[in-house]
């Protein structure tokens, strides 16, 4: 059997490191996916961006990562920051969106509008 010289034990090693990168670089881009979170008091939080306003509904549609779409509904007593109602709200603008599961419908507690930081 041939004897591994200092160059094939440096590269084997090479392709080890890089396989470990790769690996732990994925695992980062799928937990990064699901943008949804659960708050301290139960609350769900995520953010996206506007797809649809629905005033007459009072919903919002948001595109929250690459493949998840949620559509938010507005009531009463939903808290606004950065705007007094969903009427200011427009498509590609970014929302922070706190929520809760009624039965089928995302219920907003608290909306608020990020700033745009695009150029």
């Amino acid at each position: 059997m041939k004897a591994i010289t200092e160059c094939n034990r440096n590269a084997i090693w090479l392709i080890f490191f890089t396989g470990c990168l790769f690996i732990s670089t994925s695992s980062f881009v799928a937990a990064q996916d699901s943008s949804t979170e659960m708050s301290v008091d139960g609350v769900l939080v995520t953010q996206g961006s506007i797809r649809k306003v629905s005033v007459e509904k009072n919903s919002v549609f948001l595109k929250v990562s690459k493949k998840e779409k949620i559509s938010i509904q507005f009531t009463a007593d939903t808290a606004f920051v950065g705007m007094k109602s969903l009427v200011e709200l427009k498509k590609g603008q970014r929302l922070k969106v706190w929520y809760n599961l009624a039965g089928e419908e995302n219920k907003a507690v608290k909306v608020e509008l990020l700033l745009d930081t695009g150029c």
